[in-house]
């Protein structure tokens, strides 16, 4: 007997066109969901038609920001990306979205330091998120600060003991401070939880190969 199995995931279904019909109402909550979406998705083109016919007042706001924030980090440039973070935190200091996003855009700049100060202020505006602590920890990490990443490290693991990147941020914060046979293992379990291969493989390579006799 041949037995198929079922897939293991399916694939999201394409919410272009329900967000385009709300979008149709002009709301400019839908407008930002689909722009959004469309960044995320890699309709860059469609995301800038949307917010070139903004209202000048609308494209003023703190929300406006953040969807140009998005499209920039999609397209790649992180330089971009974090001007209009910083206009965003800028209108509206309680905006944790934007921290994280800075923080994102001055890690891909190779900004370490800066990053990690901003996925604290982050962390400081939504205790309850285990990612900006987590990403905290990865950045001091990353500026040999590994002391100060284990606090960053339990805050995250305390909010979620499953998330990947608090395990992995706290495997490499115990493999820095001299505890390598409970880092790889802890290192170990974060990678096994992770879906994104890319960021996988470069902690296996940046950390944990070298940890591994």
């Amino acid at each position: 007997m041949t037995v198929t199995a079922p897939p293991d995931w399916n694939a999201v279904s394409d919410q272009a066109p329900q967000l385009g019909a709300a979008a149709a109402t002009k709301a400019f909550g839908y407008a930002y969901a689909l722009v959004s979406y469309d960044a995320a998705s890699g309709n860059f083109g469609a995301a800038a038609k949307i917010m070139t016919g903004w209202s000048k007042a609308t494209a003023a706001t703190a929300t406006a920001q953040v969807a140009h924030a998005q499209l920039m980090a999609a397209e790649g440039n992180p330089a971009s990306a974090l001007a209009f973070w910083s206009r965003a935190l800028a209108m509206n200091a309680t905006l944790s979205q934007a921290a994280f996003g800075a923080g994102i855009a001055d890690n891909a700049m190779g900004n370490d330091l800066a990053a990690a100060n901003a996925f604290a202020r982050a962390a400081g505006l939504d205790p309850a998120s285990g990612a900006d602590p987590a990403y905290q920890a990865l950045a001091l990490e990353q500026v040999h600060l590994p002391h100060l990443a284990l606090s960053a490290a339990a805050a995250a693991i305390s909010a979620d003991p499953t998330d990947p990147d608090a395990l992995a941020a706290q495997g490499i914060a115990e493999i820095q401070t001299g505890q390598r046979a409970l880092g790889v293992t802890t290192l170990e379990r974060g990678l096994l939880l992770t879906d994104d291969p890319g960021r996988a493989q470069f902690l296996i390579s940046r950390f944990l190969e070298p940890s591994v006799p």
